[in-house]
């Protein structure tokens, strides 16, 4: 994707003081984006908060996790840009795909949290059992 080489995209926070008076979008969906949105947004130093996700709704969630995450919705401490895929990352603002066309959005930090696929085969080769684990749906 154009710009996913940024020094403003990442994929953890830390400490949320980094993003201090930032616009802040994590992209992702599940467990680990809602907290890192969630973490920001209760640290009230980020200028702005939201979260991208490609679905209509955040369905994998803990029930712990949703319940926090749609009240920071309703809040306005984060916001929601559901139904939405980043199209490209600029230096100061974030081209998402929505439903509507493209958007353009103020951008300083991106945060990409869509999880990914773990070794596997290779960590069964070393002795280590994987159990696998979903989310409430």
């Amino acid at each position: 994707m154009p710009g996913e080489h940024l020094p403003k995209v990442s994929y953890r926070v830390i400490e949320p003081e980094p993003f201090a008076s930032k616009h802040v979008m994590i992209v992702g969906g599940g467990n680990t984006a809602a907290d890192c949105a969630l973490a920001l947004a209760r640290a009230k130093l980020c200028a702005s908060v939201s979260l991208s996700y490609r679905r209509t709704e955040l369905a994998r969630l803990r029930s712990s996790v949703r319940t926090d995450i749609e009240r920071c919705f309703a809040e306005g401490a984060i916001v929601p840009l559901l139904s939405t895929e980043v199209a490209a990352i600029a230096e100061h603002h974030v081209t998402l795909k929505t439903p509507d066309g493209l958007r353009q959005m103020v951008n300083d930090n991106v945060v990409v949290q869509i999880g990914g696929q773990p070794p596997s085969a290779l960590l069964r080769t070393i002795g280590i059992e994987l159990v696998e684990k979903r989310g409430e749906a």
